[in-house]
């Protein structure tokens, strides 16, 4: 292939037209089972896309999910790992969260081992060009902003919220428990901005 638009495989046309009661579209459903027995070896995996670069002078994404229409949702995977995800309007009488992540109870982990639920990893160096840099941040929560059709009053807001400190279960004993733990370095709120 040398130009153009060219797809290995290409599932095009499907038109769901639902009428009545619950219905239920999937453009692509892949199920499968794996039994693997305690001596095998190896990797299962439900879908695997392996691109290879020679010389990359555009935009390469690996994975582009979108729906069609005036700002519609898009989920994109580029060839650095990066993703974006951009949500499109949420109709009128729904919910819809943009991230939404619920773990699962673990049991028999490994003693004395630290069991994170979500862990970020920003230790990795960036190098800039020579030049001043007025700020850097490595994580940003951006505040957002709330309406309403006609007259209405929110009690509290606020855009970022923890419910509470670690709690203690059956057969534990917590020493010291936080909401949160600022572990090294000074901490700076808006009020004591010099």
């Amino acid at each position: 292939m040398s130009g153009g638009t060219n797809a290995f495989v290409a599932v095009t046309g499907l038109i769901f037209n639902p009428t009545t009661g619950s219905a239920g579209f999937q453009g692509i459903n892949l199920s499968y089972t794996v039994n693997q027995t305690l001596t095998a070896n190896g990797t299962a995996t439900g879908l695997r896309i392996n691109g290879t670069e020679t010389s990359v002078l555009g935009d390469h994404k690996l994975i582009t999910a979108q729906t069609a229409g005036s700002g519609g949702s898009v989920f994109q995977v580029d060839r650095f790992a990066g993703i974006t995800i951009s949500q499109g309007p949420v109709n009128a009488g729904l919910t819809a969260f943009l991230l939404f992540l619920t773990s699962s109870a673990m049991t028999n982990l490994a003693a004395g081992t630290e069991a994170a639920n979500v862990y970020v990893d920003s230790s990795a160096s960036k190098q800039w060009a020579t030049g001043s840099l007025t700020t850097q941040r490595e994580n940003v929560f951006v505040a957002p902003s709330y309406s309403f059709v006609g007259a209405s009053t929110i009690t509290t807001a606020a855009t970022f919220a923890i419910t509470g400190a670690p709690a203690a279960g059956t057969n534990a004993t917590i020493t010291n428990s936080y909401s949160l733990w600022i572990q090294d370095g000074a901490v700076l709120l808006f009020g004591d901005r010099p």
